[in-house]
């Protein structure tokens, strides 16, 4: 029974590890040309001074320092702190998941766009629920099966 528990908390530690992975605090600081202390997970200026990468990118401190982003140019990546040039849209695959780029507006790219959005906001949660679920039922089937 303690195999299987650790073995749950394995699959739930390592689903939220993946998650944060996609993090986009990092490419924020990146992308205002700064230079980051990945030890102190701090955003370094030019002047010398520093902020929390996640404070930086949330608007908590280095206001002063944040930069406008020029749009970024058809066949390019994007990130959601960014925008696309006019007559361009985020677009990526449908079932795919990665970094999407910027592409002319198609009905076909506004639908598969559209779709990724709303399935991959959903992925995460059903994916952890899934694993408690499957879980607890063979918690369950193993205590009922030990007491018999």
């Amino acid at each position: 029974m303690k195999k299987s528990i650790l073995i749950l908390m394995f699959v739930f530690i390592l689903s939220f590890s993946s998650y944060a992975a996609m993090d986009a605090v990092t490419p924020f600081c990146e992308h205002q040309g700064y230079a980051i202390d990945r030890e102190n997970l701090k955003c370094v200026f030019d002047d010398g001074n520093s902020c929390d990468i996640g404070d930086f990118y949330s608007g908590d401190c280095g206001v002063e320092y944040v930069k406008d982003f020029p749009c970024v140019e058809s066949g390019e990546f994007v990130f959601h702190f960014e925008e696309c040039c006019d007559g361009l849209m985020s677009h990526i695959k449908g079932g795919y998941i990665g970094q999407p780029m910027c592409k002319p507006i198609t009905v076909g790219n506004m639908v598969t766009s559209i779709d990724f959005f709303k399935v991959s906001r959903m992925i995460f949660p059903i994916v952890v629920l899934l694993v408690i679920f499957i879980g607890a039922i063979y918690f369950f089937k193993r205590r009922k099966n030990e007491s018999t």
